[in-house]
């Protein structure tokens, strides 16, 4: 099944290079190759909503790609992800695309 998983972020610290390090974050999601990446927000207050569409069985393991190829792509782009995952329900969005 596909899913489209959608999870928000927020980015602390000096913001200035924010809108420069997620379009590095959009050419990693391309190279990994994922499914339909999108990236918005607001900016200025470092919160980002990201999401891709992901080919699972279940949510549960949409979100946990999902999860997987968001981090890795901040990372081979220079962002850090302290405390990550910190999943409390809130924050993540999946849709079942197809069934």
């Amino acid at each position: 099944m596909l899913f489209n998983v959608a999870i928000q972020v927020r980015f602390t610290g000096d913001l200035s290079g924010l809108e420069k390090l997620l379009d590095a974050v959009m050419d990693e999601l391309v190279k990994l190759h994922a499914t339909d990446p999108s990236i918005g927000g607001a900016l200025p207050d470092g919160d980002v909503e990201l999401s891709l569409a992901v080919e699972a069985e279940t949510l549960e393991e949409a979100t946990g790609s999902a999860f997987g190829t968001i981090r890795t792509a901040i990372h081979a782009a220079g962002g850090g992800t302290p405390g990550w995952p910190e999943f409390r329900g809130e924050g993540v969005r999946a849709q079942l695309v197809d069934a």
